[in-house]
C-alpha cells in the first residue's frame, strides 16, 4: 500500500471503509501508513452502509477513529456511502 500511495498522482486520497468489526488499531494502521507518505493526503472514514449483515460503527466509535486520524493527518473525514443512498451499488 504504501509504494501504491508513494506512486499515486498528486489528487489520490485515502477512503477506509469501517464496520462495527473494524478494529482501532487498523485504522491507526491505515492513518500511519498513509501519514509515512503525505499528511496532507485527504483521508475519508466511511461507515458501512447496514446490508448483508454488515453494521457500521457506533458514533462513539467513528469519534475514536477520527481522533486517531486526525492525529496523524491534515486532512481527515467522515463521509457516508453516499452511492448507497443514492441507490447505486
Amino acid at each position: 500500500h504504501e509504494k501504491f500511495l508513494r506512486l499515486a498522482p498528486e489528487k489520490t486520497f485515502v477512503k477506509v471503509v469501517v464496520t462495527s468489526g473494524t478494529l482501532p488499531s487498523e485504522l491507526k494502521k491505515a492513518a500511519a501508513l498513509t501519514a509515512a507518505v503525505c499528511r496532507r493526503m485527504p483521508f475519508f472514514i466511511q461507515p458501512v452502509t447496514p446490508t448483508a449483515g454488515l453494521t457500521p460503527p457506533s458514533a462513539e466509535r467513528l469519534s475514536e477513529f477520527y481522533g486517531l486520524a486526525a492525529g496523524r493527518l491534515d486532512d481527515v473525514r467522515i463521509l457516508p456511502q453516499l452511492h448507497r443512498q443514492w441507490g447505486i451499488k
